[in-house]
């Protein structure tokens, strides 16, 4: 029953690392549907990780996973899939928000050049903002 838990929370990091690698790829490809999708995916297979977890640690022969050399090898293993889902999420994470920042950038080059060419001066000669382009008309 315990190898069946580690065997079924390894399934889910097999998963989990696939997930993250087609996340990379949406991010890539900037295919918000996709990456809402994955978002959604990765939940599910989180929760599920983590009651998959707790079964384990539930289990009344868990001590077996520090003593039984096949279970230490299995934990080790798990322990290192692990490790590369969280580098790969942390890769993940560094894409969306170098992404992001360039999308703010983007935004801020925007409304700047908004700002210039809505520039106009008034009678004194001083530069100011035209907001009211065309509000003033009656026809």
């Amino acid at each position: 029953m315990l190898e069946s838990l580690l065997t079924q929370q390894q399934q889910l990091l097999e998963k989990l690392m696939q997930a993250l690698q087609e996340e990379q790829q949406v991010l890539a490809e900037r295919n918000i549907d996709g990456i809402n999708a994955i978002a959604q995916q990765k939940n599910i297979l989180l929760e599920q990780l983590n009651e998959n977890d707790h079964l384990i640690e539930a289990h009344p022969k868990r001590q077996l996973l520090t003593s039984e050399p096949q279970l230490i090898a299995k934990r080790k293993q798990l322990t290192k899939m692990l490790s590369v889902c969280q580098q790969a999420n942390t890769i993940n994470g560094r894409i969306i928000k170098a992404s992001s920042e360039e999308v703010e950038k983007l935004a801020h080059q925007m409304n700047h050049l908004m700002q210039q060419t809505s520039m106009t001066y008034d009678k004194a000669g001083r530069q100011h903002t035209a907001s009211r382009h065309g509000k003033s008309f009656k026809a």
